[in-house]
């Protein structure tokens, strides 16, 4: 089936083919090629899609090996222990901390941490001078 179902149901909803759920027309992205200009998945759906396809490619995880990660750190950073968010709040969404020599996966850290251990090149040798730096002025 290409795009949403063709025909609304009663309320002027379309049904996505992945949730099988029914949603307004705006909830689908524009896609020029189907016959009523809307992609056939909802916009929740290709998002879950697309998370789902950067975690194989770029991480070799699957959706489930990224769960279980999120269950055993309670939704915590790994890092600093703040809970984590998926919206809203940018500075704590979930990222997976790698390895960028080796690809290895650690764990799940927020945005704000894995930036920050990215800034240091991963050096503990520079995480302890930063330590240290802020020691010093009593931060």
């Amino acid at each position: 089936m290409a795009g949403p179902r063709r025909l609304p149901n009663e309320e002027g909803e379309y049904q996505c083919t992945l949730c099988h759920k029914w949603h307004a027309l705006w909830e689908f992205h524009k896609d020029k090629g189907t016959a009523n200009g809307r992609t056939s998945k909802c916009k929740q759906c290709r998002k879950k899609l697309e998370k789902r396809k950067k975690l194989q490619s770029r991480y070799g995880l699957t959706l489930k090996d990224f769960e279980d990660k999120w269950d055993t750190q309670e939704g915590k950073c790994a890092c600093c222990d703040d809970e984590m968010q998926f919206e809203g709040s940018k500075s704590r969404t979930p990222c997976v901390d790698h390895n960028h020599k080796t690809g290895e996966t650690r764990d799940i850290l927020c945005t704000r941490c894995n930036l920050a251990l990215g800034y240091l090149k991963d050096s503990s040798v520079r995480a302890i001078k930063a330590m240290k730096y802020l020691l010093k002025w009593n931060c």
